[in-house]
């Protein structure tokens, strides 16, 4: 669960509504886990990333076998939100997009 700093911490950064509402649900222990988390990260790539780096990021991305370093250098905005011990099922989310619907 968030603690009080960290929910306004996410509710007040400039990132997607549909992010912060993934983040507060699993953090919650709710219906979503940090792997839908990941998934729903995955699918909105394209958009997480500014777009002068955009097709940089896209190329580094299809060329990656690690792609805990790719989100660290490449949506770093994101990772701050992801707590250490869920990583790795957020991860796994990523990865089950990346087998079935990624956008790249």
């Amino acid at each position: 669960m968030l603690n009080k700093k960290s929910l306004e911490n996410i509710k007040n950064a400039a990132l997607p509504t549909w992010f912060k509402a993934l983040v507060i649900n699993a953090s919650d222990g709710g219906k979503n886990s940090y792997f839908e988390v990941g998934y729903h990260t995955c699918i909105h790539l394209g958009n997480l990333i500014n777009g002068d780096n955009q097709d940089k990021a896209i190329e580094e991305f299809n060329e990656t076998d690690d792609i805990k370093a790719w989100c660290s250098k490449w949506i770093p905005q994101i990772m701050r939100f992801i707590p250490l011990e869920r990583r790795e099922i957020f991860f796994e989310g990523m990865e089950k997009c990346i087998e079935k619907d990624c956008p790249f």
